[in-house]
């Protein structure tokens, strides 16, 4: 089975404060996935078990979405 390449969008952006005493930055990201590779359980030869290691082959997906923050707090403990 042939796999298509995956293709990314992606879209960052946050705030970061450096003080005195401690830094702060907080950043969320947004990513757009088309095609994205993915493993899922397979079989082979009608097993799903091979060695006693489960069977997985890659397939594409055709529309995924991955997001998130990020967050960092530091404080200075000496002068």
């Amino acid at each position: 089975e042939n796999l298509s390449p995956e293709k990314a969008f992606t879209n960052e952006g946050g705030y970061k404060r450096v003080a005195d005493k401690f830094t702060f930055s907080l950043f969320a990201f947004n990513t757009r996935l088309k095609n994205q590779i993915v493993r899922v359980k397979a079989q082979y030869n009608g097993e799903g078990f091979i060695d006693g290691e489960k069977v997985y082959k890659k397939e594409n997906l055709a529309k995924s979405n991955i997001y998130g923050i990020e967050s960092e707090l530091g404080f200075k403990l000496n002068k």
